[in-house]
């Protein structure tokens, strides 16, 4: 079951195809994206508005309230960051969800750590 990349809703509408990339984490590990981005209607909207600061607070939405405030902005700069590379390697037009995906032999997007 595919989730929204960007806030976790469960009800995905679209996929965005990009570029595999690796991603450091403030801890120091490693990720890696592999493939399309999954996204709801409602981020799928802010993407296609180009709304970088909106989809970096929806994203954020769903972990502000359990961490101490100071921890706050620390947490919206690693997800404008990491948004920052989705942004670079997006490539293509969007697909919905349901239609022939353009690559239909590729898998998910996923973040593993890298190595797995």
């Amino acid at each position: 079951m595919n989730k929204c990349d960007f806030c976790g809703a469960t009800e995905v509408a679209w996929f965005y195809p990009a570029k595999n990339f690796d991603y450091m984490v403030v801890d120091g590990n490693t990720y890696r994206s592999l493939g399309e981005w999954a996204a709801c209607e409602a981020c799928a909207d802010i993407i296609e508005r180009g709304d970088r600061e909106g989809l970096m607070e929806v994203s954020a939405r769903n972990h502000l309230n359990r961490l101490p405030i100071l921890e706050r902005e620390l947490l919206k700069n690693e997800i404008r960051s990491f948004h920052s590379f989705f942004w670079t390697n997006r490539e293509g037009k969007r697909w919905k969800k349901g239609d022939a995906d353009p690559a239909e032999h590729r898998l998910s997007r996923s973040m593993a750590p890298r190595g797995e």
